[in-house]
C-alpha cells in the first residue's frame, strides 16, 4: 500500500531531489527503510518458499516497493537492499551472485535520469551531500577520541556539536550522524557500541549455528538474515536505528528469525550429516 502512494505521488509530482515521496511516512529515510526491509523478506519468500497460487502477488509487490524506493532516491536504502538481496542469493544459490551486478546495470539503464545522477552521486567525492557527511564523521570521530568510554549521553550529540563542527560545513545544526555505528560510539561510547554490537553478533550466530540446507526453517533464518545485514549496510549512511518504525520492524523480524533458528536447533540432526553454515 505505501509502495502505490509512493509511486501515485511519482505520477503526480515527478522525481524530485527536493520534495522526496514518502508514502503516508513523514520522512522519505523512513519510508524507504521500511520498504528495504519489506522487499529483502519478499525475495526471501520468492527465494526460499514460494508456492505458486498462495505468493503469486508477492513478485509483483516486491517490482512496486522496489520502484517506490528507486524514486524515492534514498542512496543508503538502496546499498541496504543490495546487500540484503545478495545474502539471499549467497545462502540459496552462491553462483548467483554473479548475476546481481548484471541486474544492477540494467536496472540502472532502463531508470530515469533523475535516479542514474543519484546512483552516480554514490561514488562522487565533489558530491556536495558526500563532502558533508565526511565533515559530519570526522567531527563524530573527534567526540569519540574525546568521550570514548560512556560517550556524551543519549540525544546529546546535537548539544556538543557545535564544538566539534567543521567550519566550511553548509549545515550548522543537524540532530544526527548519518551512521548507526558512530552516532551510538558517540552517545553511549564504545561500551555502548559493543553492547549493541553483540545483540546481532548473537542473533547471526543463532541463525548460523541453525542453517540446514532445504530445511523446513530456512525461510525465517535466511529472511531475517537478509534483513539484518540489509539494516545493518544502509545503517552505515543513516541512522536508521533512530526511527522507531524501522526498529519495530526490525526486532520483528530478528524474533521471528531467532525463533525459528531456536526451533531448528531442537530438530537439529547429528553433526555428521552434512548440514551447511551460514558462512
Amino acid at each position: 500500500m505505501i509502495a502505490a502512494v509512493g509511486l501515485f505521488q511519482v505520477a503526480r509530482s515527478g522525481v524530485d531531489i527536493f520534495h522526496r515521496i514518502s508514502g503516508f511516512q513523514g520522512m522519505y529515510m523512513t519510508y524507504a527503510g521500511l520498504l528495504m526491509l519489506a522487499i529483502v523478506l519478499g525475495c526471501a519468500v520468492i527465494f526460499f518458499d514460494f508456492k505458486k497460487w498462495r505468493d503469486s502477488w508477492i513478485p509483483l509487490a516486491v517490482i512496486l516497493m522496489t520502484g517506490a524506493v528507486a524514486f524515492s532516491l534514498t542512496r543508503n536504502a538502496w546499498v541496504g537492499i543490495f546487500v540484503g538481496i545478495s545474502t539471499l542469493a549467497a545462502l540459496r544459490k552462491p553462483f548467483a551472485l554473479v548475476a546481481l551486478p548484471l541486474i544492477g546495470a540494467l536496472v540502472f539503464f532502463i531508470a530515469p535520469k533523475d535516479v542514474q545522477n543519484r546512483v552516480t552521486s554514490i561514488f562522487d567525492s565533489n558530491n556536495v551531500t558526500n563532502k558533508e557527511r565526511m565533515l559530519l564523521w570526522e567531527a563524530g570521530f573527534d567526540i569519540v577520541a574525546d568521550y570514548p568510554v560512556f560517550g556524551v549521553g543519549q540525544n546529546s550529540f546535537p548539544l556538543v556539536y557545535p564544538e566539534y563542527r567543521r567550519p566550511d560545513v553548509k549545515e550548522p545544526s543537524i540532530s544526527h550522524l548519518h551512521n548507526n555505528f558512530l552516532e551510538i560510539a558517540v552517545e553511549r561510547g564504545l561500551v555502548g557500541l559493543a553492547a549493541w554490537l553483540s545483540v546481532w553478533f548473537m542473533a547471526i550466530l543463532s541463525l548460523t549455528r541453525a542453517w540446514a540446507n532445504n530445511g523446513p526453517l530456512n525461510l525465517a533464518i535466511a529472511g531475517c538474515a537478509g534483513a539484518l545485514f540489509a539494516f545493518l549496510a544502509a545503517g552505515m549512511f543513516e541512522y536508521n536505528f533512530g526511527d522507531s518504525e524501522i526498529q519495530m520492524l526490525v526486532y520483528i523480524t530478528l524474533a521471528a528469525g531467532v525463533a525459528g533458528a531456536e526451533k531448528a536447533l531442537e530438530r537439529k540432526v547429528p553433526k555428521n550429516s552434512g548440514s551447511a553454515g551460514l558462512a
